[in-house]
């Protein structure tokens, strides 16, 4: 089984377009990966983007991460003698910080109903960076798990530290919201026109929490509703930590085997069912995997009953990565 996989992943990175490793300012950043059953190695550089497809090519890893931050010296093993040069303001929003029934109910297998939550939170995220603080210039990236990442690789945020990006994450959080500060005359409309910005989020939030808010009153007692209403679900760690690694974008995830894929806003429109299928690696043939236990929700999109199946490879190998199921045999 370990053959197998290590074969498909190697074959993979062959195949890959160099363009698809989305991923700029190569020889500044630190790499890291990690090979089937071993520990991840860090504290790796290539000179290009070239040189680091023809790694990947050759050895096949099952993780690969790079380093939201750019250094002088990115192979340096100690942090202090990197030499720290700025690093890309980073989101992570992941399924398991989402509190709803679909994530909740959906367990080890992340349901693509989850997913379509994570999704949606993504959309917002996006609208929040775009509309509110002016930040455009972004890579957005399914994780190829549970999720989706977002880096902001503009000069004016790489710059900031651990606490301003603490800020960044409590102003997307909408933690501390206080709604009379939004009010003219304390009482009264929230907005007298097509609410934009920020607004537009807590007026959003607002009409959810079955506030008329054409009407106004008094909107003191709603600060906590709203506050959690207007909150997108991000994972705060990720965004302060300065010397994040992070999975990177091409790559394949070593506990789906589904593509770290790049999106574009079109994909996200479109919905889950796009983004699978952007995500998508192993499309050719079919496994018949013998199941460790009874699957009770649908992995990824499909069904699956008794203790054989025989399924589409990327599903298979979905299974035997998460340790829900064995190989027993591959067809071309």
């Amino acid at each position: 089984m370990r053959r197998y996989i290590e074969a498909l992943f190697r074959d993979y990175y062959r195949r890959l377009p160099t363009s698809e490793l989305a991923v700029s300012d190569v020889k500044s950043r630190e790499f890291a990966y990690q090979f089937y059953g071993g520990s991840i190695i860090r504290h790796r550089s290539f000179a290009s983007i070239d040189e680091l497809h023809s790694f990947l090519a050759s050895k096949g890893p099952l993780h690969v991460y790079y380093s939201s931050a750019l250094y002088e010296r990115p192979d340096a093993e100690d942090m202090e003698s990197k030499g720290w040069l700025g690093a890309d303001l980073v989101f992570d929003i992941d399924a398991d910080h989402i509190e709803s029934e679909a994530c909740r109910s959906s367990g080890d297998i992340v349901t693509l109903e989850c997913l379509e939550e994570a999704l949606y939170e993504l959309s917002r995220l996006l609208d929040a960076l775009n509309g509110e603080l002016g930040l455009r210039d972004h890579l957005v990236v399914f994780s190829g798990n549970r999720g989706f990442h977002v880096h902001v690789e503009e000069e004016t945020a790489r710059k900031l530290g651990a606490r301003e990006r603490r800020e960044i994450t409590s102003y997307i959080k909408a933690r501390g919201l206080r709604l009379s500060s939004f009010l003219a005359r304390g009482r009264g409309n929230l907005v007298s026109m097509t609410p934009v910005g920020n607004l537009k989020r807590i007026y959003q939030a607002l009409v959810e929490a079955g506030v008329d808010v054409d009407r106004g009153g008094s909107l003191g007692e709603l600060d906590a509703q709203v506050s959690a209403k207007a909150a997108i679900e991000i994972d705060e760690v990720v965004t302060a930590d300065v010397h994040r690694l992070i999975r990177l974008p091409g790559s394949l995830h070593g506990k789906t085997g589904l593509k770290v894929a790049a999106l574009d806003r079109r994909d996200i429109d479109r919905g889950i069912d796009r983004v699978l299928e952007r995500a998508i690696a192993f499309r050719g043939g079919k496994v018949t995997v013998e199941l460790v236990e009874k699957i009770g929700v649908p992995v990824l999109g499909y069904r699956i009953t008794g203790s054989t199946a025989t399924l589409p490879t990327y599903v298979a190998i979905y299974l035997v990565l998460r340790g829900h199921a064995r190989l027993r045999d591959a067809k071309d």
